[in-house]
């Protein structure tokens, strides 16, 4: 999960008390990535919630009750590395489901780096993050943010990024036709040279 909040008001502090606890059940042994200044902000492919129900549809797929997310955490739990590849899988991208399929070089990497990380850390993580609700906050969002999202994202239908930019004042979208759920890693030049105009305009 890529999740980089940076620059927001005073009820951000909901979002660094999540991270907080997050970090403190990892015990420093998670790899965070994102930070949070006063500045300016990027989200990279995300949703301020990630469970859904008969009112919120830009959760997970689409589709992600209480009920599949217990599911998922219990695979998480099982095996860690395979259930975090099956949940990139059989999302929404077509293309990571036959990649998986095929246990391309690529997938078999993941894999072994998966393997290596702090499994039980990291499902406490994911546990926080399946659980909470920052749509009440975004709105609250004052600094310049960057919106970041895949055309092709494995876990958000296309209307998340466009429900983030019309409630957060002064947002930029950029969509990344055909990316997945990480379009910073599948076209880096422009990634970075996007968040090196945005931080310095």
């Amino acid at each position: 999960i890529v999740l980089t909040p940076v620059a927001t008001s005073e009820s951000v502090s909901r979002m660094r008390a999540s991270s907080a606890n997050c970090s403190a059940k990892s015990a420093s042994e998670v790899p965070m990535r994102g930070s949070f200044s006063s500045e300016n902000g990027c989200f990279i492919d995300q949703s301020p919630r990630l469970g859904t129900d008969d009112d919120w549809k830009l959760g997970i797929f689409g589709d992600f009750p209480p009920e599949r997310s217990a599911r998922i955490t219990r695979s998480f739990r099982d095996d860690f590395a395979e259930g975090v590849l099956r949940f990139t899988a059989y999302g929404l991208n077509t293309a990571a489901r036959a990649g998986y399929e095929a246990n391309g070089r690529g997938w078999q990497r993941l894999r072994d780096y998966l393997r290596g990380l702090p499994a039980e850390a990291l499902v406490a993580c994911w546990e926080d993050l399946a659980n909470v609700d920052f749509r009440d906050v975004i709105p609250a969002i004052d600094r310049p943010t960057l919106l970041v999202y895949g055309g092709q994202s494995n876990f958000y239908l296309p209307e998340t990024g466009p429900w983030l930019a019309a409630r957060i004042p002064g947002a930029i979208l950029s969509l990344y036709e055909g990316a997945n759920h990480s379009p910073h890693l599948l076209d880096p030049a422009r990634f970075t040279a996007e968040l090196t105009r945005f931080v310095a305009s």
